[in-house]
This record gives structure tokens, sequence and C-alpha cells, in this order.
């Protein structure tokens, strides 16, 4: 388990700043559920994490219970992707969440995945994305994130030492 730096979370949240009141927000490959605990401290209305570890999905439901924020939220104990398909696929978990339709969506897959530069092009392709959605992925620094994926664009990238952030959002007069 990798966690989202703190200070890459803080980042993160003054970026979307006033997007977050009232979302739904997906995180994928939650670790310990840092970055979609803090959505919910910043309004979201409800977060579902999505990560393969059983340990990690009890951190994060210990957390959720111990900050009262149960009702507002769901834990997913699933793999995000398919590693075994070719291409990897998205699982049966990701694809449930196709009626989610959550507006931010956060993915910090192990920067080593294979394909991880696919992953923006599967979350989008499950349809989880409501209308004006954004995306971020984190990953290394060193990788080169796509320019879009589908009908969302790549509007902002940061970087924070061996960190890098890919924005993505639905490319203005798209159907989603």
């Amino acid at each position: 388990m990798r966690p989202t730096a703190e200070s890459v979370r803080e980042s993160i949240f003054n970026i979307l700043s006033a997007s977050v009141e009232g979302a739904v927000f997906l995180d994928l490959f939650s670790g310990s559920g840092a970055v979609g605990i803090e959505a919910l401290s910043r309004g979201a209305r409800k977060a579902v994490f999505v990560d393969d570890s059983r340990v990690g999905c009890e951190i994060i439901r210990a957390n959720l219970s111990a900050l009262a924020l149960t009702e507002r939220s769901c834990v997913l104990c699933a793999d995000v992707t398919d590693e075994t398909a070719f291409p990897p696929a998205l699982s049966g978990a990701l694809l449930r969440l196709s009626e989610t339709g959550a507006d931010l969506i956060f993915a910090d897959p192990p920067y080593k995945l294979p394909k991880l530069t696919l992953l923006p092009e599967f979350i989008v392709a499950t349809g989880c994305c409501a209308g004006g959605a954004l995306l971020i992925v984190e990953h290394s620094r060193r990788t080169e994130m796509p320019e879009r994926a589908r009908d969302f664009v790549k509007y902002r990238t940061r970087e924070y030492g061996d960190t890098g952030l890919s924005f993505y959002r639905a490319e203005p007069n798209c159907e989603l």
C-alpha cells in the first residue's frame, strides 16, 4: 500500500475546490481510503471505495466507522482491473459501478500496473462518470498519460516529487 501523500491530497482538493460539495466521489485503488474520506470531510454526498486488499477494505471500513461516515459510503473489496485479460479489462466490480454516476473519480493504481496508460480509457468506458465528471489519475511523473480517453481530454497535469496527477474532463459539446 502506497498512500497518497498528504501534500498531494491537499493539492488535489485545492484544485477541485467547490466541485467536491455534494458530489459522488469514486476512489479506485483506495488503499487506506484517505482520499475518499477527505472528499467526504469536504462535503461529498457519497464516496465509493474500491480496493482489492481485504486488509485495506477493513481499514477503510474501520476508518469510516470511527468518523461516522458509513451512511455516506460504500466499500467494494474487488479488483479494479482484470490484468489477465489482453488488453487488460475492467473487472466486473467496476462495471457494476456504471450506474453510480460519479462526479469525481480518483484512481491511484500501482505505478507498475500493466497498461497503466489505458486506465483512463477503461474507466470512462464503464459509463460510471456523470455528465461533467472529472477523472484524476495518480501515476509516476515518468509515466506519460494519454491526452484523451474517449470523450474525456486531459486538461491539467501536476507533478509532486515522483508523483504525477493527470486531470481529465468531458470535452465540451460531447455526449457522455
